[in-house]
């Protein structure tokens, strides 16, 4: 009788165990099945540009004069026309717009004039071999808002970065490098499941990188000679999801 009710579940459980499996490898060789998996990508990238954003602010005679004449605010807009025209020049430096505002205090319920404030950046690019250029221009500005004497300009360092057409080369070769490796896992599961397996999607992650900066030292002295950052490499991995196919 044991016996009997012994048989009887061990049958049982082999027409379940079979019916999983079937439902996984079809016994009707025309069925096919489909699955994804995860393939990667990595590459290591040295940066390839420097950057710094100049910023200009005002003098200590600026930011606590409280009137400010017609004859002052055209010396200012001159001067930092010029400072644009030099940026323009070279073409390292973009930007170069600017404000003047009057600057308060809160004093027993009101707001007191206390002098005036004023803001300005560039944003620069540059490559190794620009690092001479790039001085002298930072100079130049700098002389020029000292001559001034209402603005300051706030010497920069410069950071490493990856540019993007190294950005844009690389994900070019990780994206070639990703079919390769589709197309050898496709052959490999055709030869292991005894099908026609293809590629039927493939979903690329679009993978951002956000480098750690390097910043060269900032110099003290009225002429500045910024140097170059040491750099290290950055490691980018490229992600896709490839869905296959098998019948």
């Amino acid at each position: 009788m044991i016996k009997g009710l012994f048989g009887a579940l061990l049958a049982i459980l082999a027409f379940i165990c079979g019916l999983c499996f079937s439902n996984f490898y079809p016994k009707d060789s025309e069925q096919g099945f489909s699955f994804r998996q995860n393939l990667y990508h990595s590459s290591e990238l040295l940066p390839d540009s420097f950057v710094s954003r100049p910023t200009f602010s005002a003098s200590s005679l600026l930011s606590t004069k409280i009137n400010l004449s017609l004859e002052e605010r055209g010396k200012i807009t001159k001067t930092f026309n010029d400072i644009i025209a030099l940026a323009n020049e070279n073409k390292i430096c973009t930007g170069g717009s600017y404000s003047i505002e009057p600057t308060f205090y809160y004093d027993k319920g009101r707001n007191v004039p206390r002098g005036h404030s004023f803001r300005a950046s560039f944003n620069c690019e540059i490559s190794a071999n620009q690092l001479q250029e790039y001085n002298e221009l930072i100079n130049n500005m700098a002389k020029l808002a000292s001559l001034n004497g209402l603005i300051v300009m706030n010497t920069p360092a410069l950071s490493a970065v990856i540019s993007s057409e190294l950005l844009r080369k690389n994900e070019q070769n990780s994206i070639s490098e990703i079919l390769k490796l589709a197309d050898e896992a496709r052959k490999q599961y055709s030869k292991v499941t005894n099908k026609n397996c293809y590629v039927k999607n493939i979903d690329f992650v679009n993978n951002s990188i956000v480098p750690r900066p390097l910043y060269a030292a900032k110099s003290n002295s009225d002429i500045v000679e910024t140097s170059l950052p040491v750099i290290d490499s950055k490691k980018i991995e490229k992600t896709a999801t490839v869905a296959f196919y098998c019948e």
